[in-house]
């Protein structure tokens, strides 16, 4: 019962520092893709005809209040527990705080958009023991997205960001931002939640506008 308790108390915490639940007024891709998003498979090269087969995620995927984007009914102390649901999430805030005040945004081939990037933590089993090159199949599956985009994916070699000086350098994540691209803390608190080398790929290059990019590791134990 105190281990039940001290859990509860630990993720009633956590709701109260971060505010998980749907923001009405979404930002980025979560906001382009509930209604203004060009699919081209269906031929409409707009908004689809028939939403309920032509979508991106499905349910869609929704911006929380504190800006985190999340899964309908996401539950992230599924495998995880609270103290490291909170510490991945301030880190998170943290970093994404210092790519808002910088207007850092990214964009990948077949993009015609450059979004910032936006705070993304799903549940992740730690039974989950994969390859590098089978988490993007078992990641999409799990966010519901359309299976055009599950077969169309793209792990990166290079990438375009949009730095802070309003120039902008093609290359990988992890050179750019292990670099002074943008400021050092930032590039260390990075390294210290992402790891050496996080996994970068997009999905449905020519299948789709806006083109979603991942950039994703296990940052703590049953959490992605």
């Amino acid at each position: 019962a105190i281990s039940e308790d001290g859990h509860l108390r630990g993720v009633l915490e956590t709701a109260v520092a971060f505010d998980l639940t749907p923001d009405p007024s979404p930002t980025g891709l979560i906001y382009e893709f509930s209604s203004d998003w060009y699919c081209y498979w269906d031929g409409s090269y707009g908004l689809p005809q028939v939403p309920e087969v032509d979508f991106v995620f499905k349910p869609p995927l929704l911006q929380s209040k504190s800006g985190f984007v999340v899964t309908e009914n996401s539950n992230l102390f599924e495998f995880a527990t609270p103290g490291d649901v909170k510490s991945v999430l301030s880190k998170l805030k943290s970093i994404q705080e210092e790519f808002v005040k910088h207007d850092v945004r990214c964009s990948c081939f077949g993009s015609e958009s450059d979004n910032p990037y936006l705070p993304f933590v799903v549940p992740w089993s730690t039974e989950n023991q994969l390859s590098r090159g089978e988490i993007p199949a078992v990641l999409l599956r799990q966010l519901g997205a359309h299976e055009k985009l599950r077969s169309n994916v793209k792990i990166c070699d290079d990438l375009l960001f949009f730095l802070p000086d309003g120039g902008n350098e093609d290359g990988d994540f992890n050179v750019i931002f292990s670099d002074t691209s943008v400021s050092s803390p930032t590039a260390t608190q990075i390294k210290e939640l992402l790891g050496d080398e996080p996994l970068v790929f997009y999905v449905g290059s020519d299948d789709l506008n806006p083109v979603p990019l991942f950039v994703v590791s296990v940052v703590a134990d049953g959490l992605l």
